[in-house]
C-alpha cells in the first residue's frame, strides 16, 4: 500500500491507531473524560485512497461506524524520547476515517476479548492526501478539521483538544517500537460518531481545507 503526500506516492508502515483521545468522545462512549493513551494497530491493506467504496465486511448488518481523524506520516526512524525530539519525527499530515463494526466492537470488549476484527478489517482505513509537514504553516496546537456524512457536518475536530497532544503520543509510541518512516499515527476522534448505512457518502475534509470523498457500498 502507498501513501499519497503532496502527489508523491510512498510506501505505507505501520498503521498505529489512538483511542479516546478527546474529552467529548470518551463522554459520549464511556461516561468518563481521561484515560492512558489506547493504543491499537491496523494493517496497511485497511488504507483506501479517495474515491473508492467502502463498507463492512460481507455479512456484517450491525452498527457500523465512522470516526474521522487527524493523521501524521512520521518521517525518520528512531525512538522519540522526549516531546522536543518528537516533532522532527513528522513528516506529514492529513485526515482518515476509523470505520468500526461498532457492534461487535461492544461485544468483544463486553467479553474482555481483543476487538481487532472490529477495527482492523480491510478498508477500514479510509486516507486523504497528506501535506508535507510545514512548521511555520501546521501549528500543531491548532489544527482543525471535519467529517461530513452526505453533505451534512457530523464532526469537528481541534488538535487543541486531544487529551494526548501528537508529540506526547510519538513519546509513547517510542516507549514500545522503534519508529520508521512511512509509519501513520491516526490520532483519536472528536465527539460525534455515528452510524454509516448502505449509499451514504464520506467527506473528510484536512487541516489545509482538502475534501476528500468515499462511497459506502455494503457487500451482498
Amino acid at each position: 500500500m502507498f501513501i499519497d503526500v503532496d502527489g508523491v506516492k510512498s510506501p505505507a508502515g505501520r498503521v498505529f491507531c489512538i483511542g479516546c483521545n478527546y474529552a467529548e468522545h470518551v463522554r459520549e462512549l464511556h461516561g468518563f473524560e481521561e484515560i492512558p493513551p489506547v493504543v491499537f494497530m491496523k494493517p496497511a491493506e485497511a488504507l483506501t485512497a479517495p474515491g473508492t467504496a467502502v463498507a463492512p465486511p460481507a455479512g456484517y448488518t450491525d452498527q457500523f461506524d465512522y470516526e474521522t481523524e487527524l493523521v501524521f506520516m512520521l518521517g525518520k526512524s528512531g525512538r522519540a524520547l522526549t516531546e522536543d525530539e518528537a516533532a522532527s519525527f513528522i513528516a506529514a499530515i492529513g485526515i482518515g476515517c476509523d470505520l468500526t463494526l461498532r457492534t461487535l466492537q461492544k461485544n468483544l470488549r463486553a467479553k474482555a476479548l481483543p476487538w481487532e476484527c472490529s477495527k482492523a478489517f480491510e478498508n477500514s482505513a479510509p486516507l486523504g492526501v497528506l501535506h508535507k509537514f510545514d512548521p511555520a504553516v501546521d501549528k500543531l496546537d491548532g489544527l482543525t478539521f471535519c467529517g461530513k456524512i452526505n453533505g451534512e457536518i457530523r464532526q469537528q475536530g481541534n488538535s487543541k483538544d486531544m487529551i494526548y497532544p501528537v508529540k506526547r503520543l510519538i513519546v509513547e509510541l517510542s516507549k514500545y517500537w522503534v519508529l520508521k518512516p512511512g509509519d501513520l499515527i491516526f490520532s483519536g476522534t472528536p465527539q460525534g460518531v455515528g452510524a454509516l448505512n448502505d449509499g451514504d457518502k464520506i467527506e473528510l475534509i484536512d487541516h489545509r481545507n482538502q475534501s476528500y470523498v468515499w462511497g459506502v457500498e455494503y457487500v451482498q
